[in-house]
């Protein structure tokens, strides 16, 4: 779904998803203005910016990393993506975290006062929290 390509790092692609692109620049915009530059970043700003924050500058692709920051749950907006007990990754959904797997996402746990790795990249992140809705396929709910 949405909520995990974001957390990959991607956004919404310009051609087959204009009106999503459109609408993620908008709030990636108005929420990262350092990074924006204006208020409708070229597609090279808004994916320079997710690169440098989705992964560690080593030289060697093998040795590159993913970048993840530290945030309290209770702070982060509902399509975030966070490791979560076990260091499975989990959606932040309303007052629940839901367990990722690539057959969809598990049944929900409560969502716990503590503080998390975000996969999300914090840009990213600010665009959601700002009002951008991901796409979260949560079967049944």
């Amino acid at each position: 779904d949405e909520a995990t390509a974001l957390a990959a790092g991607h956004r919404p692609c310009a051609e087959c998803q204009r009106a999503r692109f459109t609408e993620f620049r908008h709030h990636w915009a108005a929420a990262n203005p350092e990074l924006a530059g204006g208020a409708t970043p070229s597609v090279d700003t808004i994916d320079s910016a997710l690169h440098r924050e989705r992964l560690s500058d080593h030289y060697y692709q093998r040795d590159k990393t993913k970048r993840t920051y530290t945030a309290l749950l209770k702070d982060l907006p509902d399509g975030v993506l966070v490791l979560g007990a076990g260091k499975t990754p989990h959606l932040v959904r309303g007052d629940a975290l839901y367990p990722w797997s690539f057959d969809g996402y598990g049944s929900p746990v409560e969502r716990p006062d503590a503080e998390v790795q975000v996969l999300t990249p914090h840009s990213t992140v600010c665009a959601i929290a700002h009002g951008y809705v991901p796409v979260m396929k949560i079967e049944g709910r």
